[in-house]
Formats: C-alpha cells, sequence, structure tokens
C-alpha cells in the first residue's frame, strides 16, 4: 500500500494526498477527519498537532505514541501501532464516544479522561491490564488471552464480543442483564448459564467445548455450531443452531455421583433425566430441561457445584462426600451456603481447586486429603481454616475474607513448597511470611492496614504487589526483587536508599510521590510513576521506559540520559518552587538521598546544592557547557570544595586549562588527599609541559597511593622531562631571540618567492602584497600571533610544489609556533561535540552515522596529538564495529587504543573479554596478563586463572608448532619444527615495543607446547 493521507475539510469535501509534506501543511488547518495509512515515511506527529479541529482521527501501520492539544475528538481508530504505552489523552477529553485500538501492545490507558465513551475496542492486545470503564455500552475485546472478565458494574453494557479468548471464565452472576448481543466464539467454553440475561437477541457460541447451556429468554437466536453438546440445551423459546454438532442420546453412567433436587425455581428435574436417558429429540419441546443442569456436574474431570441450598443436603454434617474414584481434573465450588467441602480419594489431574463466592461458608475447617492438588482459589468465601497435610500446594490465591490462619505455624508446616500466595482484599494488618521460604510471587493488594517491614518477608520474593494499601513508609533494600508493584498509596514517601537495586518494572502510579532516584538500577526495564507530583527524577543507567505522563509538577528536564521519558508537557523551569524537600548528598556519580533532615522551605544550600546536582546530571550526558553554569550557580550562592572540584573537572574537560589549574589548586590546599584532583593537575601540568611541577604533584600521587601504575605514571614522567631538556633550552633561546627569527623568516619568504619562479615576469608579480603585509604584521605583532595568511601560503606553495623540503621544513616550523591556546581549545570542543553526537547516534541505533562522528573526533584529537583521547576514540570505534558484528575491524582498533594508551586497563579488559567469548583463550590470556601488569585486579586475577585452565582442556599444541592435527612425526621433527617456530617468533626479530611483548608471549607459548608434546607424545596415529 502507497502512504497517503486522506482527509475531509469543513465543507464536507474529502480528498486524497500522497507524501508532500509541505502541501499538506498548506491544507491542514481546517481539517475534521483524517486518515493515515502506510505512511511511516511522514512526520505523523506534525501534521496531527497542526491539526486542532480534528474530530475524527484513523491511523493503520503507523509509529505515532502521544497526541498533543487535541481535545474535540469524537472518535478515534488506531490499528497495528507498536506502543506499549500510547499517551492519547494528555487533556480530558469530554467529547470522545468511540475508541478503537486494535493490535498496538497497549498495556495502559486512562480511561479518567475520556468519562463519555461509550464503545471501545481492544482487539489484539494481550497485554492489557487497565480497569475498564462502567459507563461502556459495546465493548470488544477479542484475542487478548483473557482468563477472566468481571462487567456486572458496566449496567448499560448492550454489546459483548470475547472471542478467541480460550482461557476465558465466564460466570453467570458476572454479566450484565442489560446485554443484547453476546458472542464468545472459540473460547474454550464448557457450561455457560445466562438466565439472568433477560434482554439477549443474539447468541453466537460457536467453535466452543459446549455440553451445558442454559438461557431463558422470550425470542433470541443462538448458534451452536461445533460444540459436542450432549443433550438438548434449556432454551424454550429461542431459536437454535445446531450445524456440525453431534448430540449423545444416552448420559454416561455415573457421571453424576450425587444430583440434588432442584430448587423451587425449576420442575422435575430427576424426571426430565429419566426421560432424557430413554432418548427424548430435540423437537419435544414438553419435556425439555427445567431444573439447572450445572447445579451438580462431573463431566470431563471437573466436578462443579452451583446454588446448592442447606436443605437440599441429606447429611447432618452439611457436607458432600465424593468416595469414588475419579479422574478429577479441576474443582469449582462457588455460591454454597453452609455447607462443609470433604473431598476424599479424588485423584486430580490438573491439580486446581476453586471456592467462588462461598460468602457464608463457617466451617472451621477445609480438609482436602488428596497429594495432587497444586493450586487454591477461595474468592469471596469466609474460611476459617485450610489443612492439608501433603505438602505440595505451590499457589493459594484467597480474596475478600479474614485470613490470619495464613500465618499459623501449622499451615507454613503443611504448605512448605509455596511459590505464590495472594491475599487480596484481606483486611490484613501486620504480617509475617518469614517462615514460606520458598516463596516468590506475593500479593497483599487492597488491604488498607497492612503494615510491611523487611525483615518480616521471604529473601526468595522475585515480586511483590502492594497497590492499593493506604502504606505510609516503605524499606526493600535488602530484598532481591525483580517486580514491584506500590500503585494508588497516596499517603507514601518513597526513600530511594530503600527501594532494590534488582528491580526490573517498578510501578508507583498515584503515589503522590516528589522525587524519586533510580540511579545504579542497571537493569530496569519499565518504571510507571504517573500521575503523581514528581518534580525531580535521576537515572543514570540502564534503558527503562519511564512513564511520567500527568505529572504536571515536572519542571524540568528529567535527567535520564540512556532511557526513554514520556510525559506530557514541555514548559520545563530551571528550578521549580518548593522543589527541594530534603538534602541531597551526591558521592561523585552516586546519588544518595538523606531524609533525616527535613526542610520547610528552600534554603541558600539547598539551592547550591541542587544547582551542584543538576551539574553532575549534566557532566553525565556530556553536556559540559551548561554543567558550569550550574557549578558558577552553585558557587555563587554558597562555596563549597565539591562545586570548585566539579567545575575545575568540567573546565578541563572544555579544555580551559588555566581556570581549571586555578581552581585545581585551590581544592588541594583545602584538601590533600583528594586524589582525583591530584591527577588533574598532573594532568594538567603535563600538557602545559610544566614536566617538573608533573612529577612534584605525581610523587604526592604515589605517596597516597602506592600502586604499580602511579609508579610507572611517576617514571615516565621522569624520561620526559630528560628527553625534553634539550628542546625546551633550544624553545627558550628562539624565545629570547625573537627579532632575529623574524628576520630569518622574512629572507627565507623572500627566497621562496624568488626560487620558486621560473621567468623575471612570474617573480615580480608572485603575492608581492600579501608578503609586505605579512612582515608588517611580523614586526608589529610578533612571530606567535601568526594570522590565517602564513597558512594561505603554505597551502598554495604545497598544492604548486613550489619550494623545496628545506624551505618547508622552516615554514611548517613556523606555522606550528603559531598555534595558539585558544585554537587548541575550539578543536577540542569540537572533537568533544563530534564524540557526544557520536553518543547520541548510538542511542537512536543509528551505528553507521555514530562511527562517523568518531572517525571525525579521533582526526581532530589526532590534529591535537592528545594520546589518551586517541587512545579513548580508537576504543570506542572498536566498541561500535563489535556492535557492528564487523570483529576484523574491532581488532584493528582495541589494538590502535591500546598502541596510544597502552595503561588503559579498560581497553586490555575488552580486547580481552572478547576474546574470552570467541573462545580465543590464548589471545584473552596475553590481554588479561597485560591488566595485571597495569594493576592487580581479584577479578582479573580469577579470570586469568579461568583462562589458563580452559587452554591446557583446548589448546591446540599442535597447531601452535605448526605440526598438522593426526600425523605421524618422531621426536626430531618436533624438535626441529619447533625450532623453526621459536626462530620466527623471537623477541628480538620485532623493533616495536608492543610488538615485541607479543613475540615474546609467543615464544614462551611455543616452548611450552614443545615441552608438552615431548613427554605425552611419541607418534601419532
Amino acid at each position: 500500500m502507497e502512504n497517503s493521507l486522506t482527509f475531509i475539510n469543513q465543507f464536507g469535501s474529502q480528498q486524497q494526498i500522497y507524501p508532500d509534506t509541505e502541501l499538506i501543511i498548506q491544507y491542514i488547518s481546517d481539517i475534521k477527519e483524517i486518515c493515515i495509512e502506510s505512511a511511516q515515511e511522514l512526520n505523523n506527529a506534525h501534521i496531527i498537532n497542526s491539526s486542532p479541529e480534528l474530530q475524527s482521527i484513523k491511523i493503520i501501520n503507523c509509529s505515532i505514541s502521544s497526541f498533543n492539544s487535541l481535545t474535540l475528538l469524537k472518535s478515534i481508530n488506531i490499528q497495528n501501532n507498536n506502543c506499549k504505552l500510547l499517551i492519547i489523552f494528555p487533556v480530558k477529553q469530554d467529547k470522545l464516544e468511540e475508541v478503537q485500538l486494535i493490535s498496538g501492545c497497549i498495556q495502559i490507558l486512562d480511561f479518567n479522561q475520556m468519562p463519555n465513551i461509550r464503545a471501545l475496542n481492544l482487539s489484539f492486545n494481550p497485554n492489557f491490564s487497565s480497569q475498564l470503564p462502567s459507563n461502556l455500552t459495546s465493548l470488544i475485546i477479542t484475542d487478548c488471552d483473557l482468563k477472566f472478565i468481571h462487567l456486572k458494574k458496566m449496567t448499560n453494557l448492550q454489546n459483548l464480543d470475547i472471542s478467541n479468548n480460550q482461557n476465558i471464565k465466564i460466570y453467570k452472576d458476572y454479566i450484565p442483564k442489560s446485554l443484547n448481543n453476546l458472542k464468545a466464539v472459540n473460547c474454550g467454553l464448557q457450561h455457560l448459564n445466562l438466565l439472568s440475561c433477560e434482554h439477549l437477541e443474539f447468541i453466537d457460541i460457536s467453535s466452543n467445548l459446549l455440553q451445558f447451556l442454559i438461557t431463558d429468554t422470550s425470542s433470541c437466536y443462538i448458534i451452536l455450531t461445533n460444540n459436542p453438546l450432549e443433550f438438548i440445551p434449556y432454551a424454550p423459546n429461542c431459536c437454535l443452531d445446531f450445524e456440525a454438532n453431534e448430540l449423545q442420546e444416552e448420559i454416561k453412567q455415573n457421571k453424576i455421583q450425587k444430583y440434588i433436587e432442584s430448587n423451587t425455581k425449576f420442575r422435575d428435574f430427576k424426571d426430565y433425566l429419566a426421560d432424557l436417558s430413554q432418548g427424548i429429540s430435540k423437537d419435544d419441546n414438553e419435556k425439555q430441561l427445567h431444573a439447572s443442569v450445572d447445579q451438580v456436574c462431573v463431566e470431563d474431570g471437573k466436578l462443579q457445584l452451583n446454588d446448592i441450598l442447606n436443605e437440599n443436603i441429606d447429611t447432618q454434617q452439611n457436607q458432600i462426600l465424593i468416595q469414588d474414584p475419579i479422574d478429577l481434573k479441576e474443582t469449582v465450588l462457588y455460591q454454597n451456603d453452609h455447607i462443609f467441602i470433604n473431598i476424599d480419594q479424588i485423584f486430580l489431574d490438573k491439580q486446581k481447586i476453586q471456592f467462588f463466592d462461598c460468602e457464608q461458608l463457617k466451617n472451621q475447617n477445609i480438609v482436602i486429603n488428596t497429594s495432587s492438588i497444586l493450586q487454591y482459589e477461595f474468592l469471596d468465601c469466609g474460611i476459617k481454616k485450610l489443612l492439608n497435610n501433603h505438602h505440595h500446594v505451590e499457589s493459594v490465591n484467597i480474596q475478600n475474607q479474614d485470613t490470619q490462619f495464613i500465618f499459623d505455624q501449622q499451615f507454613a508446616v503443611n504448605f512448605q513448597q509455596l511459590d505464590c500466595l495472594e491475599l487480596f482484599q484481606c483486611d490484613l494488618d501486620l504480617v509475617n511470611l518469614k517462615q514460606f521460604s520458598q516463596l516468590k510471587l506475593l500479593n497483599l493488594g487492597a488491604n488498607h492496614r497492612l503494615q510491611i517491614q523487611d525483615n518480616y518477608l521471604p529473601r526468595s520474593l522475585t515480586s511483590l504487589n502492594l497497590d492499593d494499601c493506604n502504606l505510609r513508609t516503605l524499606n526493600l533494600i535488602s530484598m532481591k526483587l525483580e517486580n514491584l508493584s506500590i500503585s494508588r498509596n497516596s499517603e507514601l514517601e518513597i526513600q530511594s536508599d530503600f527501594l532494590p537495586k534488582t528491580l526490573i518494572t517498578l510501578n508507583a502510579t498515584q503515589c503522590n510521590l516528589k522525587h524519586i532516584n533510580l540511579s545504579g538500577m542497571d537493569k530496569l526495564l519499565q518504571c510507571d510513576i504517573s500521575f503523581n507530583d514528581i518534580q525531580f527524577i535521576i537515572i543514570d543507567k540502564g534503558k527503562a521506559k519511564i512513564n511520567l505522563q500527568n505529572c504536571n509538577k515536572l519542571k524540568f528536564q528529567p535527567f535520564a540520559p540512556f532511557s526513554e521519558c514520556i510525559y506530557s508537557g514541555e514548559s520545563f523551569l530551571e528550578l521549580p518552587e518548593n522543589f527541594i524537600k530534603t538534602y541531597i548528598k551526591t558521592n561523585g556519580r552516586k546519588y544518595q538521598i538523606d531524609s533525616q533532615i527535613p526542610s520547610k522551605e528552600i534554603s541558600s544550600l539547598d539551592l547550591a546544592i541542587y544547582h551542584r546536582t543538576q551539574a553532575q546530571s549534566l557532566m553525565l550526558a556530556l553536556n559540559f557547557e551548561q554543567a558550569l553554569q550550574s557549578f558558577n550557580k552553585s558557587i555563587e550562592i554558597q562555596t563549597s570544595l565539591l562545586s570548585i572540584s566539579g567545575r575545575a573537572e568540567c573546565n578541563y574537560s572544555l579544555h580551559f586549562i588555566d581556570q581549571s589549574l586555578e581552581d585545581s589548586i585551590y581544592v588541594y590546599k583545602n584538601d590533600k588527599k583528594d586524589i582525583q584532583n591530584l591527577h588533574r593537575i598532573v594532568s594538567i601540568y603535563q600538557q602545559q609541559n610544566q614536566i617538573e611541577n608533573a612529577i612534584t604533584y605525581q610523587e604526592l600521587v604515589y605517596e597516597i597511593e602506592p600502586t604499580s601504575n602511579n609508579r610507572e605514571n611517576l617514571f615516565k614522567l621522569q624520561k620526559i622531562k630528560q628527553f625534553k631538556t634539550d628542546f625546551l633550552g633550544q624553545l627558550s633561546d628562539e624565545k629570547n631571540n625573537r627579532f632575529t627569527l623574524k628576520k630569518q623568516y622574512t629572507d627565507n619568504l623572500i627566497q621562496l618567492n624568488f626560487t620558486t619562479c621560473t621567468t623575471k615576469e612570474q617573480s615580480e608579480n608572485f603575492d608581492k602584497q600579501s608578503c609586505n603585509k605579512y612582515n608588517q604584521i611580523l614586526i608589529d605583532k610578533g612571530i606567535y600571533e601568526v594570522p590565517d595568511l602564513l597558512v594561505q601560503q603554505v597551502k598554495f606553495a604545497q598544492e604548486n610544489n613550489l619550494f623545496n623540503d628545506e624551505i618547508k621544513q622552516q615554514l611548517t616550523k613556523f606555522h606550528h609556533l603559531s598555534q595558539s591556546e585558544n585554537e587548541t581549545a575550539e578543536i577540542f570542543q569540537k572533537a568533544m561535540k563530534m564524540r557526544q553526537k557520536s553518543l547520541i547516534s548510538i542511542k537512536e541505533n543509528k551505528l553507521d552515522e555514530s562511527v562517523l562522528y568518531q572517525y571525525e573526533s579521533l582526526n581532530l584529537f589526532i590534529l591535537l596529538k592528545q594520546e589518551c583521547q586517541i587512545g579513548i576514540s580508537y576504543c570506542n570505534l572498536a566498541e561500535l564495529y563489535k556492535r557492528k558484528h564487523e570483529y576484523n575491524n574491532f581488532i584493528k582498533y582495541i589494538i590502535c587504543g591500546f598502541i596510544y594508551d597502552q595503561n588503559n586497563q579498560k581497553i586490555c579488559s575488552k580486547a580481552g573479554n572478547f576474546f574470552f567469548d570467541m573462545k580465543n583463550y590464548q589471545m584473552a590470556e596475553f590481554w588479561y596478563l597485560k591488566i595485571i601488569k597495569i594493576s592487580k585486579d581479584d577479578e582479573v586475577m580469577k579470570s586469568l586463572q579461568k583462562v589458563q585452565k580452559l587452554i591446557t582442556k583446548t589448546v591446540d599444541w599442535f597447531g601452535i608448532i605448526g605440526i598438522p592435527k593426526n600425523t605421524r612425526f618422531t621426536a626430531e621433527e618436533l624438535k626441529k619444527t619447533s625450532k623453526k617456530e621459536l626462530s620466527k617468533w623471537h623477541p628480538d626479530r620485532s623493533k616495536d615495543i608492543i610488538e615485541k611483548e607479543y613475540f615474546s608471549w609467543r615464544f614462551q607459548l611455543i616452548q611450552q607446547a614443545e615441552e608438552k608434546l615431548s613427554k605425552t607424545v611419541v607418534n601419532i596415529k
């Protein structure tokens, strides 16, 4: 399908336009209806936002995630939109009546913003979890993998389609009485009771597993095709369609172990069964079913008890006792008053018993004497005791009742293997579940008096639900939770230190949150904190999708550099009023919130801390210019070493060396043990060629941390000092003789003009004017302030081959002397911006574009001859090629990075881990050994030992020496071959330092191979 856009203007005319953005925008102002199909190339959001008068939207196969400034919508139809969280309505839609969201992976919708919605279609959204509105008249929710549907509150619902939900259960009391049309095709239904639906006109329940159907409507058309019906449905006034059904004339013996007399609502159930067993045809309406067939049913392994009254039970103990062996798969017990259930000698396959709506079940004990049950469900019951002596139950779900027996010691003993426990709306207060040592999933939702203490929860928990619990405090830092839901706790105050760092999903909507700190949560993938008063959020790791919808007090851009934030509104301020209610302390790049010292109003200290925190956030995002501004604001309000040190680091990153050095010296005078600050001072002095000062501060670093890496850096500086002594002396002489240099350069320039011209005319006309201007500049300003004229002269001469090597060398020397510090700073800033653009491209998954930016950054750093930054650029390029699965380029650039920065442990680690993953254990060992030479790391030592063990098991000793595997050879041949390889890989054959180390390592490996093979192998057959 070609991309197209169709719209209807205010005059009712309709026109289809093919993609031309300018043309579309010209006609967009008066659109009432819009339809976009297969329009991935169009700027959909721009088109829709340009049409505030829109009333109807239809969008198919697009990628839109939000709409803004639309308040007049009446109908919306979105299909195949791959957005899990669709923000359709940032403002209230009072006129919206029809919503269709088909096949869109929708999980969350806010129906509070759609108060007048009447028709809803959510087909093909298997993960949808929001609560449906109660004022619907039409609902289509097919292919959504529903298991249960509760529509009792939808008193106006007339049309319902729940087809293709094969695991759904329909209870008669949860179907609205107003229903006119019901479609439930291919839902796996085994029985259906629609007696309460008096207004039904059409029912399509084909392709199910129906054996029983009860309906008593006056006029209704029922489609029952492809159902294994065993007798005629009770529907005296309905038109039945039995196509493709095989009705059985006899009822199997022993299906109903005990049937119960029907109440006054039905007529002679016993006579009906007797007549049916004799083969009553479907046309004999006088003797059709007049009793509730689904009262007592044991059919295909399922026991069901429904609407059973106390007076119908013959036993004095009010119990139903089934003792005959039955292949029972599932038990459903619901709406039973005063009944004591004792199921004995039953063999369960599906291992599930469900008690539903047993509101007045007053027995003290529920005794289940079977070893096969794994799941219990008690919904709206009144049980007091549950005993099971076989310890196999894995899941217990209890709703709307007193559950204090759960915390008895005996219960914990009987349910040792409990894996899932749900205690929904059970009026719990203080819970102690520590005895359930294998519990993984816990649901304590809607317990309004609940108090949670982490030492009362089992450490095995991975998922915890505490929705609607009126919690005020919460401390789960010691837990290893992966999923946490704490929504609708309006008085809850979350302290960031109290959340576990292992979270994968976090749901905290409508919790009255003011700020939240998610830093350090590497695994976080989804975070929903919508409908809060969030003003401050930090997340510096992971790739979480953060929902900040309806967080109207969010006044500045959230800091989440690697995450996707979804929020309504873009009016961000620098600082919200009354924002900081707690002191925020920072330690490097780790954020901690200390809530012990509350502050009612913003003080000067609060403001200073806020600006410093914001600056550090910007530095993490590589936005150094704005970070510098925030550091300056913090220092203006209140001077602190943390802010000054941060400003020094920021100036250093921007290559403002003098300012950075000034702040660093100030920090050193007040804190002489700040290692990071000392390293920065050493680096600055090294860039300024003040090697003696750099050595002085490097000695201080070595005194505080006497590591091998710091010692090697000190030796390196001492070598540089010795190497540069003569050069610096010569440079000093040149500076003291500027006049001589000016004259020398003038003579050289004149010589250049005349030696490069072949005729007299060329000599006279060769750029005399520029020569005179340049000489005057030399006299006025000095040799170290050389303008672009010199660069043009050199470029012109190079392009035309106009000077010999000696003159070219002199001009190049003066050109390098002329480069100023400001020019160098501009180049450095440009290189850093290229690197920042590369990181942004990675986030947008544009790897080829990111590679180009990294190359531009690399070339600029090469121009500046900054070896450390060159090494980092090569390392970044290697990582990009690894993502692109171009492993040869990865190896090439990781080695280049190591050559420029040989003390970079991170480069060696990446190379070692890469070769380990590729199962090249010899090369992995080589790089791990390099890391240990730089710094002894326990984790690297463990990796090295692991690699060496793998080498002894998997290494090809024959291949190292050069002998083909599975060939015959003698000891002399082995010695001859190994000698040849040793000569090839002798360290003296290489002059390069890096290559020499590799040759030495390879030489030793060949020696090991020779020794190994000489002991174990003489001949190979």
